[in-house]
């Protein structure tokens, strides 16, 4: 009998001292935004976090896929962001990393990825998040593309948030990450036509102002929030990277992350903006510039 009970105590003491040696995360919120073709023919990935008060500047090393390319990141507040600065990607181990210096409480971090096969219809990927740092609750947020036929994703019980001309956002909450772990999310689908997301947008607005249709922002429906902000990325020429304005119940966010998350999309008014003209070429390197891209896929530079 005594010895069974300095069986519980002791597992007690070191069951407490597991969750005593545990740190706590420095960060309020940290989630992962997946797009697959939306603006380019492979992934899009948006990392945006928070840090606690106090608890910054600090240094975080992200995991990221190998052929990782056009890595950029934005630092502010939650009121304001400043400009993207391109991040060297760095290799270890047979590894890719992107070092980001959190020297303020908020920051955005966009990279770009291509997992897919050149003409082939099937697209299939697996992305996982692994960082140098105890992550808080965070989520994970995936958008379908418009032109995704069997669309499958590997998180359970995810949140479905769905807006005008079928965009689709999927979203599952985690309750941490304690670092060098691993959280993979799985995506499978087939695009047919190898349309980007963008690019059919782009087509179906043409259609409707063509038609002389009712605009979502006329309709009332909350619903069609998701939608209209997409729209109205377009309207002001964004793309993934791209810098832009939109009017929030609390302060605009100049600038603020064009990819945002479902929640603050639908739960933010319309946005407002000015069709532009851009050139067709990078006035940096001499590139060809893609419709509606703010940065260059090339050199990486912003227009």
């Amino acid at each position: 009998m005594i010895v069974l009970g300095l069986v519980v105590l002791v597992g007690i003491l070191l069951g407490f001292g597991s969750l005593k040696g545990q740190e706590e995360s420095s960060y309020t919120s940290f989630d992962v935004y997946i797009y697959p073709e939306y603006e380019h023919p492979g992934v899009g990935i948006v990392v945006e976090g928070v840090v606690e008060e106090g608890q910054y500047p600090r240094y975080l090393e992200m995991q990221v896929p190998q052929g990782t390319t056009i890595a950029l990141v934005r630092r502010g507040t939650a009121d304001a962001m400043g400009e993207g600065e391109r991040i060297d990607i760095l290799e270890r181990d047979g590894k890719s990393f992107l070092p980001i210096d959190v020297s303020e409480p908020r920051f955005q971090v966009q990279y770009y990825f291509n997992p897919f096969e050149e003409g082939e219809e099937t697209r299939s990927f697996t992305y996982d998040l692994s960082t140098n740092e105890v992550l808080p609750e965070f989520h994970f947020i995936i958008q379908r593309p418009i032109a995704a036929e069997n669309f499958q994703h590997s998180l359970v019980g995810a949140e479905e948030v769905e807006g005008e001309f079928g965009i689709v956002f999927y979203r599952q909450h985690f309750p941490g990450l304690q670092p060098q772990a691993v959280q993979a999310v799985t995506v499978s689908y087939s695009n047919p036509t190898q349309t980007l997301t963008l690019v059919r947008l782009q087509s179906m607005m043409a259609e409707q102002q063509a038609a002389g249709g009712v605009s979502p922002a006329a309709t009332g429906d909350p619903t069609s929030n998701l939608g209209t902000v997409l729209l109205v990325l377009l309207i002001v020429g964004v793309g993934m990277f791209m810098i832009l304005k939109v009017m929030g119940p609390r302060k605009a966010l100049q600038p603020a992350l064009a990819m945002q998350t479902a929640s603050e999309i639908v739960a933010s008014p319309k946005g407002k903006g000015k069709v532009s003209s851009p050139s067709k070429f990078c006035p940096h390197c001499g590139g060809p510039r893609q419709v509606a891209a703010k940065f260059c896929g090339q050199c990486g530079k912003g227009y």
